[in-house]
């Protein structure tokens, strides 16, 4: 379950947010935010726009930031680094043997790497061997 599904899960709900190819801000299936009628769409769904606007940025600053860590990663291993940084970009940064690992595409190295840090010990242990399990695996 490498992907979006398990980040959602592992960060509880989530608006889905993301930005399309041209950046506009845009939520399931090609509705952009932008739109004049956004707010009130939004409040129909008992959300609020300025609440979807802010998961927007948030997924894509994960997303900027696991592509800035290690760029071209494979799928899999790339959605295990994005979960970390939801986390925070800062704390991603602080796994430099776990970078150089996946630089040189030992992933059961960076996999180890990752199981015996700190962030894994502060999160629920599924979450934990849920990543390790995508950037170990081929």
């Amino acid at each position: 379950m490498c992907g979006p599904k398990q980040t959602m899960y592992n960060q509880g709900t989530q608006l889905c947010c993301r930005n399309d190819s041209k950046g506009r801000p845009t939520i399931g299936i090609g509705y952009q935010l932008t739109r004049n009628d956004s707010e009130m769409i939004m409040l129909m769904y008992n959300l609020t726009l300025s609440n979807v606007l802010n998961d927007c940025q948030r997924n894509t600053k994960a997303i900027k930031c696991a592509d800035k860590y290690v760029p071209n990663l494979p799928p899999m291993k790339r959605n295990a680094i994005i979960d970390v940084a939801f986390t925070s970009c800062r704390a991603l940064n602080t796994f430099v043997l776990m970078k150089k690992a996946l630089e040189m595409n030992n992933w059961t190295e960076a996999a180890e790497e990752l199981r015996d840090s700190s962030w894994c010990s502060q999160v629920r242990r599924r979450r934990c061997t849920e990543n390790y399990n995508c950037i170990r695996k081929n």
